[in-house]
């Protein structure tokens, strides 16, 4: 099937039409399905070649991703690209192969009858085997961890869009998108259930309760995980309900003096003492927000929460960046006229010999836990939990010290985890299960080390309390958006 031929011009829109009326936990395998019946109206049999491809890559990914041996990883990582090279080599370039070691041969009188090949070439074969292999070296150098779901995986080698898409897409792009849930519809009235529901006052209980009750409140025939924050959301009036939490504002939301400082420079946003997210913060901000309400005849377009960042309600997107760029240009300023530095200070890198060493050390003492690494210059380490974001994604506390085995294992028994942040002294270093988890880590290291450099224009950093700090630690969500992030 070509693509300017009429059986795609029929195919096409049958699939895109099949897809948006498809129910969203079984798109990928109608995506599946119709991929596999594009490479086949070439010719049937040839299903079996991508399918062996796609077989060998995803084993090879599994085994890379259950050993932490440089020598064994590196062994998986040739078995799949011979593979794949053979079946390339055996059905492109046999021929070609052939004739040419005839050739060589022909001047020493040892030319004779060479064997040929005589079949069709398979449609993005070439395609379809590099697109395989480089998922291989993603997963080997660390970039990304194994997809265990095969069905997924198949989609992301026979995806039939991916033909016409010029060079070939690296695992680390076009699997996360494939992964990606789409928009998903939620029943306003069945979500604001919450808020008569008897709620259990045990955590654990009562954010299972109210789990389910947002389950429950998707929309039939679509499958998808709600955030938590959605209720939150339904509580601010607006068309567009934004959620961030940039450094210059983390500065005064995790600050000592960030009510005094939110009343003097925003005094139209609604500050909110830090609590728990989830079910517990949403009803609080309700509270908040129908209080204001009433005494100012409207709900607040702007709420500063502590330890959380901020939210923006508008009716536009551009009322949305109009809220933003005031509080960035207000901050910026502030922090000027305090002699604050928004740009975090950070040393410039050692040697690579040395910095090579060290990510050694660090896989010899941690294992699968530093399959990826990533490195910075030094910079001042914030020492203790700023935001539930760098809870999840950097942990409470960095590592400072010589990261031998003994001083990390000294670490795990005191905080019940191993390390992602490490500072060494020849610098910063983030580690993880995968090479965009460690890279994050080291971003939420900088990240935290600004807000407290910028946190001393309001009276000095104020890290989350024990309980707190906790709370976030044992919460399952936070569980799983860390795996999320994982791709």
């Amino acid at each position: 099937m070509l693509f300017h031929s009429l059986e795609f011009l029929v195919f096409f829109p049958v699939v895109v039409g099949l897809y948006y009326a498809c129910p969203v936990r079984w798109r990928w395998l109608l995506l599946l399905i119709a991929s596999y019946y594009f490479y086949m109206c070439w010719k049937p049999a040839y299903a079996v070649i991508i399918m062996v491809s796609t077989l060998i890559d995803y084993l090879a990914g599994l085994g890379m991703g259950n050993t932490s041996r440089p020598a064994r990883r590196r062994l998986y990582l040739v078995a799949s690209i011979a593979a794949n090279m053979a079946i390339l080599c055996s059905f492109k370039y046999f021929n070609f192969l052939s004739r040419s070691f005839g050739a060589l041969l022909e001047p020493f009188g040892l030319a004779g009858h060479y064997p040929m090949l005589n079949v069709l070439l398979p449609v993005g074969i070439s395609f379809y085997t590099f697109q395989s292999i480089s998922y291989t070296i993603d997963v080997y150098r660390g970039d990304r961890e194994p997809e265990r779901h095969l069905g997924w995986f198949a989609l992301y080698v026979t995806y039939f869009p991916q033909l016409v898409a010029g060079p070939i897409e690296r695992s680390t792009r076009l699997l996360p998108q494939l992964h990606n849930p789409h928009a998903f519809d939620l029943d306003r009235t069945a979500l604001g259930k919450l808020f008569s529901l008897a709620i259990p006052a045990e955590a654990s209980a009562r954010e299972a309760q109210v789990k389910d009750v947002m389950a429950a409140a998707v929309k039939a025939g679509q499958n998808a995980r709600p955030s938590v924050e959605a209720p939150l959301h339904d509580v601010l009036q607006g068309t567009f309900i934004v959620r961030v939490h940039p450094a210059l504002v983390n500065g005064l939301t995790c600050a000592r003096l960030g009510a005094q400082a939110c009343a003097e420079l925003f005094p139209d946003a609604l500050w909110v003492p830090y609590i728990d997210p989830g079910y517990t913060l949403c009803m609080d901000v309700r509270r908040r927000v129908l209080d204001y309400a009433q005494q100012h005849g409207q709900p607040p377009s702007l709420l500063m929460l502590e330890n959380h960042g901020l939210m923006a309600a508008a009716d536009t997107a551009d009322g949305i960046r109009a809220i933003y760029r005031r509080v960035m240009v207000t901050l910026h300023n502030k922090y000027a006229l305090a002699g604050i530095d928004p740009v975090l200070p950070v040393s410039l890198p050692a040697l690579p010999t040395l910095v090579d060493a060290v990510r050694e050390q660090l896989r010899d003492a941690l294992c699968s836990y530093a399959t990826g690494i990533a490195y910075s210059g030094r910079f001042a380490v914030a020492n203790g939990p700023l935001s539930p974001d760098h809870i999840t994604y950097a942990k409470s506390y960095p590592f400072i010290g010589e990261p031998t085995r003994d001083n990390i294992e000294a670490f795990r028994r005191q905080h019940g985890y191993a390390p992602t942040v490490i500072c060494a002294p020849l610098g910063i270093f983030g580690v993880g299960t995968s090479q965009k988890k460690a890279e994050v880590a080291l971003a939420l290291a900088q990240d935290g080390a600004l807000v407290v450099q910028l946190a001393a224009a309001f009276g000095g950093v104020q890290y989350m309390t024990d309980s707190a700090r906790e709370f976030i630690e044992n919460w399952g969500l936070e569980a799983y958006r860390a795996e999320q992030m994982a791709w």
